[in-house]
């Protein structure tokens, strides 16, 4: 697992093919409805990488909490984001995770609500439905105008699901009503009159990865 640090964000990024020997193990710290989670998964691909993901997250915040990892339970809010009980969370953490491919990231911080995404890059024969339809009009003229599409596609992406997630809301926050900006690296965006800091991470090649917290 690697680590990085940004602005107080802490990022554990990995590959499933390096812990899949290790799933037993890990499966030990998810309690019963997590492992029934897991076994509702049909592909055994999906099934092993809900554990992993799921066993090395409460890893990492039973290490901040203090915690054994089996002993948290963690919660959703009414959109579906998993949350830390409130009777468990002294320290106000704030997380996400998200995977593709072989790899995944998870994002911990204190106090500010965080969305992290990543997506392996692929041919999608909807790509430009996608953008037309999901997408803002400013969104599409970058896109449009790209020499690499589907690069810009995963980028515009990441940026918009990161965003989403940070706001706790789903795809309730909506998508084409604001716009993210692909070709910039890092910048400020106002959506739903919130602030939020936008930062692409460069994870591995053939991934796009962004973050987004609120401000």
């Amino acid at each position: 697992m690697n680590y990085l640090n940004i602005n107080n964000i802490d990022f554990f990024n990995f590959s499933f093919s390096g812990y899949k020997n290790r799933k037993e193990t890990l499966g030990k710290s998810l309690n019963m409805k997590e492992m029934m989670r897991a076994d509702n998964f049909i592909f055994e691909k999906s099934r092993d990488q809900y554990i992993i993901c799921r066993a090395l997250l409460k890893s990492i915040l039973g290490e901040k909490l203090h915690i054994k990892p089996h002993k948290i339970e963690l919660k959703y809010n009414k959109y579906g984001k998993p949350e830390l009980p409130s009777a468990l969370n002294r320290d106000n953490l704030q997380f996400n995770v998200s995977h593709s491919g072989d790899y995944g990231i998870i994002a911990v911080t204190e106090d500010r609500q965080v969305g992290i995404d990543i997506e392996k890059w692929k041919d999608m024969n909807d790509q430009d439905l996608i953008i037309k339809s999901q997408f803002s009009d400013d969104e599409y003229k970058i896109y449009s105008a790209s020499t690499d599409k589907t690069k810009c596609f995963f980028d515009i992406w990441v940026q918009k699901e990161a965003l989403i997630k940070a706001s706790g809301l789903g795809f309730s926050f909506g998508l084409s009503q604001w716009s993210v900006d692909p070709e910039r690296d890092e910048y400020f965006i106002e959506a739903r009159e919130k602030k939020y800091h936008m930062k692409k991470l460069n994870i591995c090649e053939g991934y796009s990865t962004a973050f987004a917290i609120s401000e």
